[in-house]
């Protein structure tokens, strides 16, 4: 305020700092955007988290720490987007999608204390899918043993849970390298092409799409 204001009281009016407009304001900064309550900041979805814990101690009884859980997280991303109760149009169920045939199979390779108590399947059970699941990758990356890399083995192994590991010996025999899955072996197709395709992307989209977004959780 000058001094003029000081002399005159009845010029106190004018003197006064006229009040901004609202334009003038400061503007004020947006709230962030709420995490919403179906996925996590990362792309997850929030249902995987109540399996994380079941899921690690899976893999590390039967891989120890010698290769990531990131890949069994990714692979029932990829299955079932971790819906348990998911059923597919040719009958495969549960958070790993198992055939019911496949469920039997594998059922008698788990440890007793995990086998199946349900006569009418236990597909849809999320602890007892992802014990099974882990327990059949473990059964492909013994049969995938002489692949050039892990990355190649677990090429071999991923298509062997989703085609089939006969599938796989058979389009080894035929490939320029047999021991190279990527861009070798998953170039061969003795089968429909399109089941070729679509286990050559159910392999692609686990390793280099889901894959990353799980590397911190194991």
């Amino acid at each position: 305020m000058n001094a003029l204001c000081w002399l005159l009281p009845w010029a106190l009016a004018a003197c006064t700092p006229p009040v901004s407009s609202p334009s003038q304001q400061k503007p004020t900064l947006p709230k962030p955007p709420a995490v919403t309550a179906t996925t996590t900041p990362a792309g997850i979805p929030q249902t995987a988290l109540q399996f994380r814990r079941p899921l690690i101690q899976a893999w590390q009884f039967y891989f120890a720490m010698g290769q990531p859980a990131a890949i069994g997280f990714a692979q029932i991303h990829q299955e079932s987007r971790w819906n348990p109760n998911a059923t597919s149009p040719v009958g495969a169920r549960g958070l790993s999608q198992f055939m019911p045939g496949t469920a039997d199979w594998i059922d008698t390779l788990l440890p007793a204390d995990q086998r199946c108590s349900d006569p009418a399947g236990c597909a849809t059970d999320p602890r007892w899918a992802i014990n099974a699941m882990t327990r059949f990758d473990w059964w492909l990356w013994e049969q995938n043993a002489g692949a050039a890399t892990d990355m190649d083995r677990w090429g071999k192994s991923l298509a062997g849970y989703n085609g089939g590991q006969g599938w796989v010996q058979r389009e080894s025999a035929k490939a320029l390298n047999p021991a190279v899955w990527w861009d070798s072996v998953e170039l061969v197709c003795l089968r429909s092409a399109a089941a070729c395709a679509e286990t050559r992307d159910y392999v692609r989209k686990i390793w280099n799409k889901w894959r990353p977004l799980y590397l911190t959780w194991g």
